[in-house]
């Protein structure tokens, strides 16, 4: 299911705010009779069980303008939120005294060792855009991100992302005009940080296993894991001539993770 609604405040300026939710359901029943050859003469009933959902909401302001017909603007700012959840439940019985029942035969042979598993996580971002262009030939983009996951713990949960990006249309400029076999030249250059957060949930967190009344320490726990950061500078330079017949591209990057 998803859905959204759109406000446009003023000329330029518009609200958007969506929701979008996944649900899914699943039920198994299994049953393997004693006469069956791989039952060895016990044989089988299972039942298990599965649910997850995950939904997101997204929130982003936009405001897109031109000032006297050489400034361009465009602004957007948001937060967005999003949850995951499942969890799956499975139990089995064996030594079955009758065959009537099939998969409900729980209470007619001997309990097998039931399992079960639950997992959650989410994540909150808060994010702004603003894009700068003059005259079509100079063109700046700066942006900002914050991102919390609870995937990592209470010392290092939020993780900041900036970058900065910023091109050159030289072959907009006064002194091409005369360079007819020059379509098209340009020169980028951004530097930026960007953030991952695929890591096990909960993993900052210690885990503990008993067996046999003893108990052991299976993870430990590292309250200061953190936001794995990618750090990317790039200059490049792109050239098209012969009306766009022969294209160019050349970059320069260094990229640290």
């Amino acid at each position: 299911v998803n859905t959204f609604g759109e406000l446009e405040i003023i000329r330029g300026l518009k609200l958007r705010s969506s929701i979008g939710v996944n649900y899914r359901n699943s039920g198994t029943e299994r049953f393997v009779p004693t006469g069956v050859f791989s039952a060895r003469g016990v044989g089988l009933a299972a039942k298990g069980s599965g649910q997850s959902y995950d939904w997101l909401n997204e929130n982003t302001l936009t405001y897109d303008n031109t000032f006297n017909g050489i400034h361009a603007i465009n602004f957007t700012g948001g937060f967005t939120a999003q949850y995951w959840h499942n969890k799956s439940f499975n139990a089995s019985i064996v030594n079955l005294t009758t065959n009537l029942l099939e998969a409900n035969s729980f209470g007619v042979g001997t309990a097998g060792n039931p399992s079960s598993n639950f997992s959650d996580h989410s994540l909150a971002s808060y994010f702004a855009r603003a894009n700068y262009r003059l005259m079509d030939k100079y063109l700046l983009t700066l942006t900002m991100r914050a991102d919390g996951s609870s995937r990592f713990g209470q010392n290092d949960k939020w993780g900041y992302f900036p970058s900065i990006a910023g091109a050159w249309a030289i072959s907009k400029e006064n002194f091409m005009k005369d360079v007819n076999w020059i379509s098209n030249l340009k020169l980028r250059a951004s530097w930026g940080v960007s953030g991952n957060q695929e890591i096990p949930n909960d993993a900052y967190q210690t885990v503990v296993s008993q067996v046999n009344g003893v108990v052991n320490i299976t993870r430990y726990g590292n309250p200061d894991l953190k936001w794995e950061s990618t750090k990317q500078t790039d200059i490049g330079l792109d050239l098209d001539i012969l009306e766009n017949h022969l294209s160019f591209t050349a970059d320069y990057y260094n990229k640290k993770t």
